[in-house]
């Protein structure tokens, strides 16, 4: 099965050398296809990127001015060219744990062929304990911080995601996201370094609560895990006041689905009487 990891950078040198380090060491990370895609930014990063040749199956760079075309072109590039059956977005502002891969495929195998599956979100708030290394829960809720989507729902996302529009990627998914569910780990595979300056939508703050949380949570390199990741639906997730638990049946799942593209291609009607003055 083609599992690839697509990692996006631009201009944070420091970031994506710290990032690539920890994405160097995690387990089996030679049997993964990485793509990078970087936008025209930092010609240091593009010679981080080539000094990492033993890890980087592709390097693609684009002239895209924002994260939205950025991404959705190395989707486009790992689901069209690669003929990939799942893909892991990572970002040159996060640091991942050993297993991440482990955890994150374990799970899409599980799920991928349930029709409300969604995708595997890496990120959690929840404080870290080791009894809950394992423990994952299933959410309605959207995308980020370290995601991994299977080819059939890049094939439902295309329908109306086509990166060119004025607006950030996970906003602009999530409401379909939510027809289904996500899964999520209780203690994060991911830590975000996305702070100062060079921050594109994360807070400016390093001590903000934002990444405090994440980093609290985090499973990091002292932690050895690789299998036997178990659902606990009991445990409640505090990361965000929508973030709930996911308990639809999988007939209210299809409704909200149909609900969710319905809604869409009247709207896309609606538009198109307006141009042409019906």
């Amino acid at each position: 099965m083609n599992n690839v990891i697509l990692y996006l950078c631009y201009n944070r040198e420091n970031e994506t050398k710290l990032s690539l380090s920890y994405l160097e060491k995690c387990n089996n990370i030679s049997e993964y296809t990485l793509i990078v895609v970087r936008q025209n930014g930092s010609s240091e990063v593009a010679q981080i990127i080539n000094s990492t040749h033993h890890l980087v199956t592709e390097f693609k760079k684009n002239s895209f001015s924002s994260i939205n075309q950025n991404i959705h072109f190395g989707l486009s590039f790992c689901f069209n060219i690669l003929n990939s059956e799942s893909v892991l977005i990572l970002e040159d502002d996060i640091l991942v744990s050993k297993d991440i891969l482990n955890f994150t495929f374990e799970l899409i195998n599980k799920y991928r062929n349930r029709t409300d599956f969604r995708s595997v979100n890496c990120f959690s708030s929840e404080k870290f304990n080791i009894n809950n290394i394992r423990a994952y829960g299933l959410f309605n809720y959207g995308i980020g911080q370290g995601w991994c989507i299977t080819k059939k729902t890049w094939k439902h996302l295309i329908k109306f995601w086509s990166g060119k529009e004025n607006m950030h990627f996970d906003a602009l998914i999530e409401p379909y996201m939510k027809t289904g569910f996500v899964c999520m780990p209780i203690c994060s595979r991911i830590k975000n370094i996305g702070w100062g300056q060079n921050s594109s939508h994360s807070p400016q703050n390093e001590s903000d609560e934002f990444y405090v949380k994440l980093e609290n949570s985090w499973v990091d390199h002292s932690n050895t895990v690789e299998s036997g990741y178990f659902l606990n639906s009991k445990i409640k997730y505090r990361w965000r006041d929508d973030c709930l638990q996911y308990n639809y049946s999988k007939i209210i799942s299809e409704l909200k689905l149909i609900k969710f593209f319905m809604k869409f291609y009247i709207k896309k009607i609606l538009i198109y009487f307006r141009l042409y003055n019906f």
